[in-house]
C-alpha cells in the first residue's frame, strides 16, 4: 500500500460564520515575515510560540479554525474562554467547538495578539480520516502534532506557499509577494460570496469548484460526480482514483490530474473537491485573502498554457 493510498485529511470545515476573538498582527507595511516549513506526512507544519513553549502547528489552509491540543491548551496561563461554535467535518459529522482567545502567539518575527483558539479533544481533529479504510488511522507524526492553524491566523493576509522550498512567506499586501515567483502565473478570483478560497476550474465533465486546503495530504472529488467509466484506478473496500484529462485554472492546463474519490457531505455544498497539499508540492501559489484571488505558478507539472 503506497503512502498515497493511506493519508490525512484535514477534516475541519466550517458551516456558519464565526464571532470568533478574530486575532490582528504587529505587521507594519511593508515589512513580509518568512517562515520555515516542515513537511511530515504530505502535511506542512510551522512553528509557533506561546507564553515561552514552542508548538508544531499543522498549517491548514482550508481551515477556518485555529486550534490547540487540550493537554497543550491546558499549559496555557494568558487564555479566557470565549464561547462554543459548531462545525461539520467533510463526512458530515458535527461536533461543538470550544474557543479561547489568547493574549498574544509568536509566529516567526511575527506577534499575533488576541487570536482565537479552538481546544482540540479528539486526535482525529489533527489526522482526520484514512483514504484507504472508512476508520481512523493514527499516522506516525500525529504525536508530534500540537495543532492547526488555519488561513485566518493573519485576517485579511496574504500567504506566499513555497512548500518545495520549505517556506511560507507572510504579508498585507500581495503584491510584495509575487516577486517571489519564479515562473509566469495566473490570476483567479476567488469564488463570489466566499471568503476561502475557492476556485473554478475547467475540466473534461464540466466547471468544478475546488477550495485550495493544504491540510489535504492528496487532492479529492466528490464521489457523486464521477461516472464509473472516469475511475482509473479501483480498490477494494477503499477510495477510488479518476483522472481528469483536462484541469484548467485560469489559462494554465494541468491535466492530466489525478483525484481521490471521497463522500463529501451533502452539507458541504460549496465544492465540488480539494486541491491538496500534492499540488503545493509542485506549484509556487499565492493566495490573497483581502483580494480574494489566488495566485498560481504555472511550474514544470502543467502541460501547456490555454489560449
Amino acid at each position: 500500500m503506497t503512502n498515497l493510498e493511506c493519508v490525512r485529511l484535514r477534516t475541519i470545515i466550517l458551516i456558519s460564520c464565526l464571532a470568533l476573538f478574530f486575532s490582528y498582527s504587529v505587521l507594519p507595511d511593508p515589512a513580509i515575515v518568512r517562515l520555515s516549513v516542515r513537511v511530515e506526512g504530505d502535511t506542512p507544519f510551522v512553528s509557533v510560540q506561546i507564553e515561552g513553549r514552542k508548538y508544531s502547528m499543522l498549517f491548514d489552509t482550508g481551515s477556518h479554525l485555529n486550534g490547540l491540543r487540550k493537554e497543550c491548551m491546558n499549559r496555557v496561563v494568558s487564555k479566557s474562554y470565549a464561547h462554543e461554535t459548531s462545525t461539520i467535518d467533510l463526512k458530515g459529522v458535527g461536533r461543538k467547538e470550544r474557543i479561547f482567545g489568547f493574549a498574544a502567539m509568536g509566529l516567526g518575527s511575527l506577534q499575533i495578539m488576541n487570536c482565537g483558539i479552538s481546544e482540540i479533544s479528539d486526535l482525529s481533529d489533527l489526522a482526520g480520516v484514512s483514504l484507504c479504510e472508512e476508520t481512523f488511522i493514527a499516522p506516525a507524526w500525529l504525536q508530534q502534532c500540537n495543532g492547526i492553524l488555519g488561513y485566518t491566523i493573519v485576517p485579511n493576509g496574504a500567504y506566499f506557499l513555497d512548500f518545495g522550498g520549505r517556506e511560507i512567506i507572510l504579508a498585507k499586501d500581495a503584491k510584495q509577494l509575487l516577486k517571489f515567483f519564479t515562473d509566469d502565473y495566473v490570476a483567479i478570483p476567488f469564488l463570489a460570496n466566499d471568503e476561502r478560497a475557492i476556485i473554478p476550474v475547467d475540466t473534461n465533465l464540466g466547471v468544478m469548484r475546488f477550495g485550495f486546503d493544504t491540510g489535504a495530504s492528496i487532492s479529492v472529488v466528490r464521489s457523486r460526480l464521477i461516472a464509473d467509466e472516469h475511475i482509473t484506478l479501483r480498490y477494494l473496500g477503499r477510495p477510488s482514483m479518476m483522472t481528469l484529462s483536462k484541469f484548467v485554472i485560469g489559462t494554465i492546463d494541468c491535466g492530466p490530474f489525478d483525484l481521490w474519490m471521497y463522500d463529501i457531505a451533502e452539507e458541504i455544498d460549496r465544492i465540488d473537491g480539494l486541491i491538496g497539499f500534492d499540488f503545493f508540492l509542485k506549484h509556487k501559489v499565492c493566495l490573497d485573502f483581502a483580494g480574494k484571488v489566488a495566485y498560481i505558478e504555472k511550474g514544470t507539472a502543467c502541460n501547456s498554457s490555454v489560449d
